[in-house]
């Protein structure tokens, strides 16, 4: 499959801890990068749904929140009954653009 990424990502089995307000004990973030993430997770969402999540990069104490809109889901991903979902960030997170997130 031809790679369409227009930015590179940064790979980060990283724990989401708030979906849309509310915790989710199943989400990761699969990778990151300024325009987008995937993220694994056991609620069914579909494209075109808009979603904030937060999360606490590595070594840091502040948590990072972001919004986006998914793109795709697909869910033979994960033999455990998850949800694998590309999502679009609404505003570009250009700190995450050459180390990953600080």
């Amino acid at each position: 499959m031809e790679e369409r990424r227009r930015i590179r990502r940064y790979p980060l089995p990283l724990k989401i801890n708030k979906i849309n307000g509310q915790g989710e004990p199943d989400a990761y973030l699969i990778d990151l990068s300024p325009l987008g993430a995937s993220i694994k997770n056991s609620l069914p969402f579909k494209p075109m749904d808009l979603i904030e999540f937060s999360f606490v990069p590595p070594g840091e104490e502040q948590e990072v929140r972001l919004v986006g809109e998914v793109v795709w889901l697909d869910f033979s991903r994960d033999p455990q009954s998850s949800y694998t979902m590309g999502v679009s960030l609404l505003k570009p997170c250009w700190e995450f653009s050459r180390s990953g997130p600080r």
